[in-house]
């Protein structure tokens, strides 16, 4: 399971975890879907089978139902609440992330959709 990051999450968190499972969308294929249509970039995150990860709670849920009538599928979406996560506490983000992979990575991910939560005191 790889995690993509929303154009507006830095590229910071995907840096703050492991190698391999975090991508941040300007980084992923070049950048060339920064800024375009949200209903592209979900098509083409689930053509490569990536875990979408956003702070969007109010475009995507939408386009996600839409999908959901037209029988299309998505490679699962991690949504962000900023009553959880600050959007610049970017530590708190990739740890809670990294939880969320341990705990889930074998599991099939398919039109799974879930809140991140904050990581556990350790």
């Amino acid at each position: 399971m790889v995690f993509l990051l929303d154009e507006h999450l830095s590229s910071e968190v995907a840096g703050l975890c492991p190698a391999r499972r975090a991508v941040a969308l300007r980084d992923w294929r070049g950048g060339v879907l920064l800024g375009q249509s949200d209903h592209r970039l979900l098509e083409e995150v689930a053509r490569d089978g990536l875990v979408f990860v956003t702070f969007d709670l109010a475009t995507i849920p939408t386009l996600l139902q839409e999908m959901a009538a037209a029988g299309r599928n998505h490679a699962g979406v991690v949504f962000i609440s900023s009553r959880s996560f600050a959007r610049n506490d970017h530590a708190a983000i990739a740890s809670a992330l990294n939880e969320l992979h341990l705990a889930h990575q074998t599991d099939d991910w398919t039109n799974r959709v879930v809140f991140l939560r904050k990581p556990t005191a350790r």
